[in-house]
Order: structure tokens, then C-alpha cells, then sequence
């Protein structure tokens, strides 16, 4: 979901919804060549997926007295127990301290990681095989906690991106085109007629950031010498920015 859309569906009342969902806002993945794995790796690990697979569809429910299914309730082992409570001790202390969509976020955090370590558990079942487990093990715990620490830095990196507004994610888009570039002027005319610049067509949207750059002295309007008039679209890049002496 683009961050515009996010911060849109974000602004209604708050329900709760949104502090049950985990936000995840990644770097961009390096771009690297095509995997080259012999066929017989890559037929060994389809194999081992299959298998793993298989393993978690024949898991079967329990009974209740009446004969009908019911879920099989798995429990925290002592060990899985005791990190579990620093867990939730971290998440209420987050809570508390926190306001908004990340308060409530850390406030659902314990039962997320009672899930997560319970997905992790079966999941490493599944890859390992052997007997079905069950209890829910330290080790599926902590793995469900690291992975939380990451949702966590995620949460307020997503958080921090929304406090930034349209026109400033806009021209910061533009500031880092000026300075791998380093162009000195900026024509908004030759800058839109480029290839992946066509929101700049959008006069508002283009003028707005434009605004924020000028505002932040990275540009500023040309003006004609003989007339004092701005050629239409013209802007001058700050000399500072590519460390040029004014």
C-alpha cells in the first residue's frame, strides 16, 4: 500500500483495526543477478517444502466430551513462559508510553506473541519432522520476540513516514534527484516531459513541493537580468548542495 493511501485509511475514527495489523516498510532489495542454483538444489528444497507442508496438513484437531472437534490447546513450556512475561512486560510498558496507533499496537502485542511463537513452533516442526510437539518452546518464544523487535522498528519508522506530508515526501523525491544529479538549474517544464516525472504535470502537487525546497533554500526563482522577471519554471539550485563556493 502506497503511504498516501496508508495515511488516508489511517484517519478515520480509531476502532482498533489498525493496532492488529503489523506494518513492514522495508528498504528496496538490492538488485542482484537471477538465482543460478543447480536444478538438483532447488528439487531438494521443493522437496523439503512439500514436505513440510504435508506435515502441517495432517495435523488434526482434538475432541470435545461430545465427539465434535475442537482446537488442541497448546501451552507455554516454563522456560517459553518466562520469556513470554518479559515480552508482555515490554509490550505494557511501550503501551504506557506510547499514544495513538502505536499504543494500541504494543497493547495487542501479547497475544501477537503468543501466535507468532506458536506459528514458529509448528512451523520448525514441520521442516524437522519427528514427534508432534506439544508445548509451545522457548526457542519459538524468542524467535516470535525478535521478530517482534523488528514489527516494533518497523511500526515507528511506518509512523514517522506518515507525519511527513505529501509535498514534503514530493520534494524530497526531487532533493535527491538534484543532488545525484547535480544540476544547478531546475526547469519544470523539462522535468516533468521526463521519463517517471509525470505526477510533476499535477500544477498544484508540483508547486507545492517545489515550495518546500524553496522554503528549505535549496531553490530559489531565477530571475532575468535585463528584466528582473522569472523565466516560466526557472529555478536556481543552491551552489551549497554540491559544495560549490557562493
Amino acid at each position: 500500500m502506497q503511504p498516501d493511501k496508508l495515511r488516508e485509511a489511517l484517519s478515520g475514527a480509531d476502532d482498533g483495526l489498525a493496532a492488529r495489523l503489523v506494518y513492514v516498510w522495508p528498504e528496496p532489495a538490492p538488485i542482484a543477478a537471477l538465482s543460478t542454483e543447480p536444478p538438483t538444489q532447488a528439487g531438494i528444497r521443493r522437496d523439503r517444502l512439500l514436505a513440510a507442508a504435508r506435515r502441517l496438513a495432517s495435523l488434526e484437531m482434538d475432541g470435545d466430551p461430545a465427539g465434535s472437534p475442537a482446537p488442541r490447546i497448546m501451552q507455554l513450556g516454563s522456560s517459553g513462559l518466562a520469556l513470554f512475561d518479559e515480552v508482555r512486560r515490554e509490550a505494557m510498558e511501550a503501551a504506557r508510553s506510547s499514544r495513538g496507533l502505536a499504543a494500541g499496537w504494543h497493547g495487542k502485542t501479547p497475544g501477537r506473541a503468543l501466535r507468532l511463537a506458536l506459528v514458529f513452533e509448528l512451523l520448525a516442526w514441520a521442516m524437522a519432522g519427528g514427534v508432534e510437539p506439544r508445548e509451545v518452546s522457548a526457542d519459538a518464544m524468542a524467535r516470535a520476540g525478535g521478530y517482534l523487535d523488528y514489527l516494533g522498528e518497523m511500526l515507528d519508522r511506518v509512523t514517522a513516514g506518515l507525519a511527513v506530508t505529501g509535498a514534503e515526501a514530493d520534494a524530497a523525491t526531487i532533493g535527491r534527484e538534484i543532488i545525484s544529479s547535480r544540476c544547478t538549474t531546475l526547469n519544470e517544464r523539462d522535468w516533468y516531459k521526463r521519463k517517471g516525472w509525470a505526477w510533476m504535470r499535477d500544477t498544484q502537487r508540483r508547486t507545492a513541493a517545489l515550495n518546500v525546497l524553496a522554503d528549505a533554500a535549496w531553490i530559489r526563482p531565477a530571475r532575468q537580468a535585463d528584466q528582473g522577471r522569472r523565466p516560466r519554471g526557472d529555478w536556481l539550485v543552491s551552489p551549497r548542495l554540491h559544495g560549490r563556493v557562493l
